[in-house]
């Protein structure tokens, strides 16, 4: 059993480092008609709701994952730090984390301007074999809901969203919590963000409010922030959530296909970016064959989310260059450093990146 665990574990990192020319050329119909490719400015003293911003907000709510058991502290610290692009101006609201399943979220109100708030999921820890599994149940799927019962996604990340939904602070969910906002100002404005599995959550929480909402006649400004959505959803999904009216923003780093699409091409598996041993290759490959049993074809396939694509100005292969990967062992720690996010944040032009990041060239933030 636990062998299987890990080997269906090392298919699924393994697809962050296959390449391809674009990686949504063959979705240009899916493209969002509402997407804001161009970053937002400020007005007056409101606060510059940009990529970078929206960026660090996502790599603070990974690091999360990181802090096993003082979350909430940490979160409250990068928060107060200066040299990080959310500058000491956000207050953090509503926290809450389950540990069991490697799922947190944080809320945070701008001190600044007091009608703005953010939301951010912690992105897939890979340390956590529970939600790995849950990933990786991909074989079956459910309705996104009772009342668009056409709308299909993987059961496994439906699974993953309901004990997110459930998340409590204070006695209170997110939905809760965001209701009470709304009801004190109707006129607040959520901004949500997050990466990878975190972005999955953040989809099906913008439509699930938007359907709570809609169906008090309420309207409630929602805008979201995706880095590097993972593809759970077939494309009945994908376009009704396109086309939902609030403001979209997808981004994935250029050579990350995990975060844009899976590649069921299993003779592909092991053109990474990397040097790796024939041995592993061989091995890689029969473990994605394995798992391609079962995964949905035709019209429920899954499809990705659209993404604007930027560049990774520092290559993990370039990091590495000098290693061979060998065995399972070296592949996961190399898949680990990748998804963590280790350049993520560097890659978007930010001031710096936390010390506990493992920055290449030194561009770490004083304290």
């Amino acid at each position: 059993m636990m062998k299987s665990i890990i080997y269906a574990t090392v298919l699924f990192l393994s697809f962050s480092f296959i390449s391809c020319e674009d990686s949504t050329s063959d979705y240009d119909t899916l493209i969002p008609k509402n997407s804001n490719e161009n970053l937002l400015g400020s007005e007056d003293n409101s606060p510059n709701i940009d990529i970078k911003l929206m960026m660090t907000f996502a790599a603070i709510g990974d690091f999360v994952n990181q802090h096993k058991f003082n979350e909430k502290t940490s979160v409250i610290n990068y928060l107060k730090r200066t040299d990080l692009e959310t500058n000491n101006e956000w207050n953090l609201k509503w926290f809450a984390t389950n540990r069991l399943h490697g799922i947190s979220a944080y809320i945070t109100q701008n001190k600044n301007d007091s009608d703005i708030y953010t939301l951010t999921f912690s992105g897939t820890d890979l340390t956590n074999i529970i939600e790995l599994q849950q990933v990786l149940k991909l074989d079956q799927q459910v309705a996104f809901s009772t009342k668009n019962p056409e709308l299909k996604i993987s059961k496994g990340s439906y699974d993953l969203f309901q004990y997110a939904l459930h998340l409590k602070d204070k006695n209170k969910t997110i939905i809760n919590y965001i209701q009470e906002v709304y009801q004190e100002n109707p006129d607040a404005k959520f901004y949500f963000c997050g990466h990878s599995l975190g972005t999955t959550f953040l989809t099906y929480m913008s439509a699930t409010l938007y359907e709570l909402f809609s169906s008090e006649n309420q309207n409630i400004s929602i805008e979201i922030w995706l880095f590097g959505a993972p593809t759970f959803y077939t494309s009945n999904f994908v376009n009704y959530f396109l086309n939902l009216p609030f403001t979209k923003n997808f981004y994935s780093i250029e050579d990350d296909q995990i975060h844009t699409k899976y590649v069921w091409d299993f003779t592909k598996v092991y053109e990474i970016s990397y040097p790796i041993s024939t041995h592993l290759e061989n091995e890689l490959l029969t473990i994605g064959t394995n798992l391609a049993d079962g995964i949905p074809t035709g019209n429920e396939k899954y499809v990705p989310l659209p993404s604007t694509l930027m560049e990774n100005k520092v290559p993990i292969a370039e990091i590495f260059s000098d290693m061979v990967l060998n065995n399972f062992i070296d592949y996961l720690k190399y898949v680990e450093y990748n998804h963590n996010r280790n350049h993520y944040l560097y890659s978007i032009g930010a001031n710096c990146v936390p010390q506990e990041y493992d920055a290449p060239l030194g561009n770490h933030c004083d304290y």
